[in-house]
């Protein structure tokens, strides 16, 4: 199963797929709609956090897979997500970052 959401590119809404997330911000995805280009890059705050990050929650919760970036090393808190599903999306940012440094996520690349 892979977590999918929607960007606007070029004018053209596309369904894509998370493959790459970096330290600096910019985002890695696949359009899985047969389209060229299929690897977009995209700046992070154009990403649609707000759509994506609930169903990276829900997957947590029902043991579902997730993309690597956001597969957990270790089994985060049921309390802690919950906190996240009810927080701003600058504080979910900061408590994912939070949750990376403290060894529950994969680092994210350079």
């Amino acid at each position: 199963m892979q977590i999918t959401t929607f960007i606007q590119h070029l004018d053209i809404k596309r369904r894509v797929v998370l493959r790459t997330l970096r330290s600096d911000g910019k985002v890695v995805v696949e359009a899985i709609d047969g389209l060229k280009p299929a690897l977009i890059y995209v700046p992070g705050p154009e990403f649609p956090w707000q759509y994506f990050l609930p169903k990276i929650y829900r997957a947590w919760f029902l043991s579902r897979p997730v993309p690597l970036h956001f597969k957990p090393l270790k089994r985060i808190p049921e309390p802690v997500i919950e906190k996240l599903q009810k927080s701003s999306l600058p504080e979910q940012m900061q408590i994912l970052k939070a949750l990376r440094a403290g060894g529950f996520l994969p680092q994210v690349r350079a």
